[in-house]
């Protein structure tokens, strides 16, 4: 896994620094990847900042699960959906805030965790 993660990390690097995908931005110099998650927050209550903020970190931890996929296998120009079974390395919350009743999270994983740590279980693109 090793290998094949320097692999990545060469060819990619060799021609763009940051690269942003559809669920996703990779800093392929400076070896992270950073995600975002959101979540509506129905009330201010403490209880549901909770629960938007549990909803926000699981929607970052898919998207960052689909970039994975991203980056191995491509996505079709039109996508109608995606599936995905799998895990995800936990990452550092770099922010979270809420704007119009969305409460938003902002993830990043270091590059080599990512690949080495995360892993597809099933897939299905539509």
């Amino acid at each position: 896994m090793a290998v094949l993660f320097q692999s990545i990390v060469e060819s990619k690097s060799a021609t763009e620094d940051i690269q942003v995908f559809r669920f996703g931005v990779v800093d392929w110099k400076g070896e992270s990847v950073t995600s975002q998650g959101k979540a509506p927050l129905p009330s201010t209550s403490p209880q549901d900042r909770m629960l938007a903020k549990r909803g926000a970190l699981t929607d970052a931890r898919r998207n960052l699960l689909c970039l994975l996929y991203e980056i191995r296998h491509g996505l079709p120009e039109k996508i109608s959906s995606i599936e995905i079974e799998g895990e995800v390395v936990d990452g550092q919350v770099d922010f979270q805030g809420v704007s119009n009743g969305v409460y938003t999270v902002e993830v990043t994983v270091p590059l080599r965790r990512f690949f080495t740590e995360s892993r597809i279980v099933r897939a299905e693109v539509r």
